[in-house]
């Protein structure tokens, strides 16, 4: 996980913008990991950056929650972007 992050700071710090690809490897990467919380942490920097998730940046935290018996949270989660007009 280390070494994700100082990649990005690194980019940052060399005024290298992170696109959503970026980030949305990020997301998949800590969801698949198990680690959801930085997994949606990598998406609130998203946004943070300027930059709207994907449905692939979405898919890849659900696909994790999934993966790692978390079904519920990424139901919560489906349910959450279609409140907010997620389409």
């Amino acid at each position: 996980y280390k070494q994700a992050l100082e990649t990005l700071d690194t980019m940052k710090a060399n005024n290298v913008q992170p696109t959503s690809q970026t980030y949305t490897i990020l997301v998949h990467w800590y969801a698949q990991y198990n680690n959801i919380p930085e997994a949606i942490s990598m998406i609130k920097k998203m946004k943070k950056d300027g930059l709207d998730p994907t449905v692939y940046t979405h898919t890849a935290l659900i696909h994790g929650m999934c993966a790692n018996k978390k079904q519920l949270e990424g139901f919560e989660w489906l349910k959450q972007l279609y409140k907010d007009g997620f389409q």
